[in-house]
């Protein structure tokens, strides 16, 4: 849901003129699409809040990003309200009705 050019852009031809769909890695994007960094902060014990994480971290909240992402999340937070559902319930939905997916591999770091 985040990270979608490649696969909408680049990808898209194929999926249309070859009916393959494909397997989508952590829909949840590490945790980013549940909710708990809306703030713009990690919390402790959270996966992003470790070191060797930080590559991540910066490409949503490093300098000049961290803004952006707080306002995608909060409109995110928005639309699940309006809908009835989590955030995290949002994006394993768009993933799961997108016609060019076949699989969603999910890596949960716990189960709550």
């Amino acid at each position: 849901m985040l990270r979608r050019e490649r696969f909408e852009k680049e990808f898209g031809h194929l999926f249309a003129q070859y009916g393959y769909g494909t397997t989508i890695w952590s829909p949840l994007c590490m945790g980013l699409l549940t909710g708990k960094y809306n703030d713009g902060s990690a919390p402790d014990g959270s996966r992003l809040a470790s070191e060797n994480m930080q590559n991540t971290w910066n490409r949503y909240f490093g300098p000049g990003k961290k803004e952006k992402t707080v306002e995608m999340f909060k409109k995110l937070a928005d639309l699940s309200k309006e809908l009835g559902c989590t955030q995290a319930q949002l994006a394993l939905a768009w993933t799961l009705a997108n016609k060019d997916v076949s699989t969603a591999l999910c890596g949960f770091s716990k189960v709550a």
